[in-house]
Formats: C-alpha cells, sequence, structure tokens
C-alpha cells in the first residue's frame, strides 16, 4: 500500500497537481481529487477491527463544459452525526455550513459535488443501501453533476450516476 505523506506534501496545497491516484476517467469524464482530499480519505480508512465508518460531502467545481469535476475539499464525520463499523447518517449541519463557507468565499465557483464513505474492506464496492442513497441525491440535485467515492482499506473507488445506474471510474 502507498502511504501518503500528507503532512509534508499537501497540506499547503490548493492547486490540483495530477499524481498518480489523483485522476479517474470514463463515462466521458474525469474527476480530479486534490492531494488534501486523499490525505482525509487515507486517514479515515477502516483499517482496524474497531474503525467506524467515516463520510461526508465533496466540494469543489466543474469545467464549463461540466466534463471534468475538481474535488478540492472534504468535509469528515462531525459531532451531530451518527457512525458505526456498517453505517453512518450524515447529519451535522456543519457539512452544509461548510459547503456554503466554500461556496461564498471562491465567488460561487466551489459548490457540493456528492458524498464519500469508507468501507471496511480492501476493494470496496456500493451496497444496495449505498445505491439506494446515491439516487435519492441525484434527485435533490437534478441539474449538478455528482460524484460518490467509496475508500476501502485498500483502494478508493469513484462513481458517477448515468442514468439511474453508477459507473466506477478507471484509476489513471
Amino acid at each position: 500500500m502507498r502511504v501518503l505523506r500528507c503532512y509534508r506534501y499537501f497540506t499547503q496545497s490548493a492547486t490540483f497537481v495530477v499524481l498518480r491516484g489523483h485522476r479517474f476517467e470514463g463515462s466521458g469524464c474525469t474527476v480530479l481529487i486534490s492531494g488534501k482530499a486523499l490525505c482525509t480519505w487515507n486517514n479515515h480508512r477502516q483499517v482496524h477491527p474497531g474503525s467506524k465508518e467515516s463520510f461526508g460531502v465533496l466540494i469543489g467545481s466543474t469545467s464549463l463544459d461540466r466534463r471534468t469535476v475538481y474535488v478540492k475539499q472534504v468535509t469528515t464525520p462531525q459531532p451531530a452525526d451518527l457512525q458505526t463499523r456498517h453505517s453512518f447518517t450524515l447529519q451535522d449541519p456543519q457539512h452544509q455550513r461548510e459547503v456554503d463557507s466554500a461556496h461564498t468565499k471562491s465567488g460561487s465557483s466551489q459548490i457540493y459535488l456528492g458524498t464519500w464513505h469508507t468501507h471496511p474492506e480492501p476493494i470496496p464496492s456500493p451496497s444496495r443501501v449505498d445505491k439506494a442513497d446515491w439516487r435519492k441525491c441525484i434527485f435533490r440535485n437534478l441539474l449538478r453533476p455528482l460524484v460518490f467515492v467509496i475508500v476501502g482499506t485498500r483502494k478508493t473507488h469513484v462513481y458517477v450516476p448515468v442514468g439511474l445506474r453508477f459507473r466506477k471510474l478507471r484509476n489513471s
């Protein structure tokens, strides 16, 4: 497993340097993930037997043609959220406040892009509950390009909606 040296390379970076593992492609779109977001996910992987599921929202922007999505930052579990080993409930208003703050500070270019969560398995795949939740998200955000991320103990998979189905993007 590749270990990210987050404290040295990514804490001050707000630019999108596309390094190995940061670019996901397929279904006519490209998703670029910031080093800061990758470090957050790496720090929340469920690698210990008692680790609870972690989760949050994706914040970033899109290209003008909406075919490229830039995930700049992510939120993490907050005090009012609920977490167990195999489930979570994202309910703390802090997630929305962080989206609103990023939107305001960026002059409206930073927006809500979707959600991420962890699975306690090396190669994660979406459950029926995940897909049902993602479909609800699509109906709440009809005109927005959305991205869904599952962080496993070894791999991270990125999904985009294609109709009411979900396509896993290639890590390139």
